[in-house]
């Protein structure tokens, strides 16, 4: 059960993040967006997330892609893993997205 509440939890900040990063987009740039792979294409093209994000953050969507239309494939361990291995990918994006705020504001 524990497992399925996390894949939860990773479809949920997936979301969370596009939805940031579309709103930034669309605001701030008059960029739109479609699809989650352009939700994160288009910001770094725009400067809102650095190289180093995209590349953590891209993978992250394709994997939320295997968890909405394949999660049975996804083995719990794997899952785990990942997770462990990578959760600072998401504080670094709340720092990342800070930082962008603060820079337009001044």
């Amino acid at each position: 059960m524990a497992y399925k509440g996390l894949k939860y939890s990773l479809v949920e900040i997936a979301e969370a993040i596009a939805n940031t990063l579309t709103h930034i987009l669309a605001k701030d740039r008059g960029v739109m967006v479609s699809g989650y792979i352009d939700t994160v294409i288009k910001p770094k093209e725009n400067r809102i997330i650095s190289e180093n994000l995209y590349n953590k953050i891209k993978p992250f969507m394709d994997f939320r892609n295997s968890l909405i239309h394949r999660y049975w494939v996804i083995s719990d361990d794997k899952l785990l893993e990942l997770t462990r291995k990578n959760y600072k990918d998401f504080e670094n994006f709340i720092r990342e997205i800070e930082n962008y705020i603060k820079s337009i504001k001044n």
